[in-house]
């Protein structure tokens, strides 16, 4: 934004016309990127991360399904690219009415979500939902700057066919 700077000597009188220069050492905009095992594994990779990036997301194992099966592999992944300097870490995602991943055999919501009793129970479904949410989000509690809470609504609709949009 604008700003006006006014420089003034030890006396406080104003000096017109001072020479200033500026240097920006972190703007407000947050540029972002999704990160892989890379940010861990790849020195030159987390410094090209760092130096185009403030934010960043865990493309994959931040997802219910990976999370459940390797939190610790989520974790490492997080901790990689804020080790590379990434300051706002978004997570991604809470809720995914997709079972299966494009491989088709990567559950990325765990498989019990989408059979019985899980699908015949609407209280059994709810505190499945609770207990994952509430966990994740412990997990990673004032280290998130912000959760992707339901990831592409339009196309996936597995619960809410079940169980309606409510």
């Amino acid at each position: 934004g604008d700003f006006a700077v006014v420089v003034k000597d030890k006396e406080g009188n104003v000096i017109p016309d001072a020479n200033v220069t500026f240097d920006m050492f972190e703007h407000e905009f947050q540029f972002g990127t999704s990160i892989n095992a890379s940010v861990y594994e790849n020195e030159e990779y987390a410094k090209k991360l760092n130096e185009n990036f403030n934010t960043a997301v865990v493309e994959h194992m931040m997802k219910w399904g990976p999370y459940e099966r390797n939190p610790e592999g989520a974790m490492k992944q997080f901790d990689g690219a804020v080790n590379a300097g990434i300051k706002y870490m978004r997570g991604h995602s809470l809720i995914w009415e997709l079972a299966l991943g494009s491989d088709g055999k990567t559950y990325l919501t765990p498989e019990y979500m989408f059979t019985e009793p899980v699908t015949k129970d609407r209280a059994l479904f709810d505190q499945k939902i609770k207990d994952h949410i509430y966990s994740v989000c412990k997990d990673f509690y004032g280290r998130v700057t912000e959760w992707d809470v339901v990831n592409q609504i339009v196309t996936n609709h597995e619960f809410r066919d079940v169980y309606d949009d409510d």
